[in-house]
């Protein structure tokens, strides 16, 4: 099924800023409406607004190319009701949304911006809501009745959309309880279950449609919850209670063996983590409002991004792109910030010639050695080399 979609643009509205590189935020858009959950793939920022249009206001889903064409508008899903919840990759975008009552998941092709198609995924019943997409697998959680129980609970559904019009649908995880929150990654899907009663986190490799091998990833008497994973490692917080929540890890490679580890437990919360290669980000209130820290899986160093008196929260992370909501203007708006220098550098140790220990050698360490050697030129010359 396809639904034809009106953009709501109007002058002065939407207006696009430009972009600027290296640890300085820069606002994705400079929209006056509240701009919410955003998600980023290869230089692409979508996320949710909640606009008006002919006196009505909804949520819809818009993006930006903010490295190849940062002033143009990409109107992923502009529909009546509300479209929330959205993930990006490559040029596909899911979400999901309300408009025959309960929530259903959808896809976006905007491959041509001035054309995109849109797809639904999941005809059924009840809910099918939180979609994450990787590659051409498509998980959300899905409300079903328990074949034992007969009750409602929530199990984790995926689809190949090699061919988005005609998506194969399979079941990865229908437990009792419920099952919630999936990310995924080429083929592993990792999600919170309560099984047990409390929060775990599972995990499945649906390499095997027919088949999903699950595994358990962590399994305390305390809630674990809100898990990413980029197929290596799996990120999580851990609810210790009195808003003490912390951030955990795991190695993947063995999924027979999985190997924790501790990304923070700093004071206060951190939560919602997202995970990109060797970096995790996530938000942070140990100094009394939210801010952004990461945490680097090669040198095992924590970074600090935003350090400012508003609260940035919500972040998204792909490669050295950073993306995360900010109330500076009294209101929640999408920022970027393209990350650089030797706190998430990809080696534990220089290469000749990078003088500024990011794992490169570029021209800012060429204009370093070129400063060097000239001041190799000063009276005494034994102030060369000091």
């Amino acid at each position: 099924m396809r639904r034809v979609m009106n953009l709501k643009i109007w002058a002065g509205v939407l207006v696009w800023s430009a972009i600027v590189w290296g640890q300085t935020p820069f606002a994705v858009s400079s929209s006056s409406y509240i701009q919410q959950w955003p998600a980023v793939s290869n230089g692409v920022v979508v996320w949710q607004e909640y606009v008006e249009y002919n006196g009505q206001w909804d949520w819809d889903i818009y993006g930006v190319d903010v490295i190849n064409a940062p002033s143009a508008l990409i109107g992923v899903a502009a529909f009546e009701a509300n479209q929330t919840h959205p993930s990006v990759w490559g040029t596909h975008a899911v979400w999901e949304d309300d408009f025959y009552g309960d929530t259903d998941v959808w896809i976006s092709d905007f491959s041509n911006t001035q054309n995109v198609t849109t797809y639904s995924i999941t005809p059924y019943l009840n809910n099918q809501s939180f979609p994450r997409i990787h590659g051409n697998t498509v998980a959300w959680q899905h409300q079903i009745a328990d074949p034992d129980t007969q009750v409602l609970d929530w199990d984790i559904y995926a689809a190949d959309i090699t061919d988005p019009e005609n998506p194969l649908m399979y079941d990865v995880a229908a437990f009792t309880g419920d099952q919630q929150y999936p990310d995924v990654y080429r083929n592993m899907i990792v999600w919170q279950d309560n099984y047990w009663g409390d929060n775990d986190i599972a995990a499945a490799d649906v390499w095997r449609r027919d088949e999903p091998e699950q595994f358990s990833i962590s399994s305390l008497t305390i809630d674990q919850t809100g898990p990413v994973t980029d197929g290596k490692y799996v990120i999580w917080q851990e609810d210790f209670g009195s808003g003490d929540i912390d951030l955990y890890g795991a190695d993947i490679s063995n999924p027979a063996h999985p190997v924790e580890f501790l990304i923070s437990d700093a004071p206060g919360s951190q939560i919602n983590a997202a995970l990109s290669g060797h970096l995790v980000v996530w938000q942070d209130n140990r100094s009394g409002n939210w801010d952004i820290y990461g945490f680097n899986l090669i040198t095992r160093q924590e970074f600090q991004v935003t350090s400012d008196n508003y609260h940035q929260t919500y972040p998204a992370i792909d490669g050295l792109l950073l993306a995360y909501e900010d109330n500076r203007s009294g209101k929640s708006a999408v920022f970027a910030v393209q990350l650089e220098g030797s706190s998430v550098a990809n080696c534990t140790a220089p290469v000749s010639g990078d003088t500024n220990g990011d794992c490169r050698v570029d021209m800012n360490d060429l204009a370093a050695i070129a400063s060097g050697w000239l001041a190799c030129n000063l009276d005494p010359a034994g102030a060369c080399g000091q």
